[in-house]
């Protein structure tokens, strides 16, 4: 059984010495910071397409050429007000959890416009490499890792309109930050994902 004694270990570790995929990171890190914006479908397509495949979010399973449409529908949606409030924020809390929300379901409302499915995982993937300070990844592997940690502790998912899914594992990733505040370390949202993806059998 995990305790949160595995999970500060690991945490601690990964902090320390790094993650295979890092330098991966980095360069969409890199990317979605020289290209913030969404005015120009060119550019979109290349944050959408590199985060899709990296990331084996399986946009293609919805629609014909999903990428391209996406970023054609992201250029004229408010995509980026959401993401302005997002970049506003100075940490992930219970405060600023509800931004978080309110953006995850914006953009999986414009995926879903263009693909027919609830592509939460992309969503979640998409938004961390804007804003990697505040945004949770959400896959099955993390959303089961991170449930063995809260539950018991969590009681529900966050309120808000966003994906029960997508609240519930918000819910338990900011247990696990709220618990490394408690040890006086500053949660790197990021570096969460990085570990519950990990423990849960992904590459370390």
């Amino acid at each position: 059984m995990k305790t949160l004694a595995d999970f500060l270990s690991e945490y601690e570790r990964v902090q320390t010495n790094g993650y295979n995929w890092e330098v991966l990171d980095k360069t969409l890190f890199e990317l979605c910071k020289q290209i913030p914006a969404h005015t120009d479908a060119k550019q979109i397509v290349a944050k959408v397409g590199l985060v899709n495949r990296a990331y084996r979010a399986n946009l293609q399973m919805g629609t014909q050429d999903a990428e391209w449409k996406l970023a054609q529908h992201l250029k004229n949606s408010n995509i980026d007000e959401h993401l302005t409030k997002l970049r506003s924020l100075a940490s992930f809390d219970e405060s600023t959890a509800p931004v978080v929300l309110q953006a995850h379901h914006r953009l999986v409302e414009l995926c879903k416009e263009v693909t027919g499915r609830w592509a939460l995982s992309f969503a979640s993937k998409y938004l961390s490499f804007h804003v990697p300070h505040v945004v949770p990844i959400f896959d099955s592997y993390s959303y089961a890792e991170g449930w063995k940690y809260a539950r018991g502790s969590v009681a529900s998912p966050l309120p808000g309109k966003a994906a029960e899914d997508y609240r519930w594992h918000t819910a338990s990733v900011l247990f696990l930050a709220n618990h490394l505040r408690k040890q006086g370390i500053e949660p790197d949202v990021k570096l969460i994902d990085v570990v519950l993806y990990g423990q849960a059998g992904g590459e370390g």
